[in-house]
């Protein structure tokens, strides 16, 4: 990957030059917040609340129920 900026910057990144078959995955963020949801309700040490409503809430200018 060859990236060039201003002033005749110029960054080079190689995984042959690194010893890896990969420098990085781009994954569609819908199927990465799926897989991270489905990893979480397999644990068993944590405790989902889903759906949850809160009972009320206040904020500092303007209290919301």
């Amino acid at each position: 990957m060859d990236i060039r900026g201003d002033a005749d910057g110029r960054l080079n990144f190689s995984a042959y030059d690194s010893g890896v078959d990969q420098l990085a995955w781009i994954v569609e963020s819908g199927l990465m917040q799926r897989e991270l949801w489905e990893t979480v309700k397999r644990q068993g040490n944590i405790t989902l609340f889903c759906p949850a409503q809160p009972g009320s809430w206040t904020s500092a200018r303007t209290p919301y129920r």
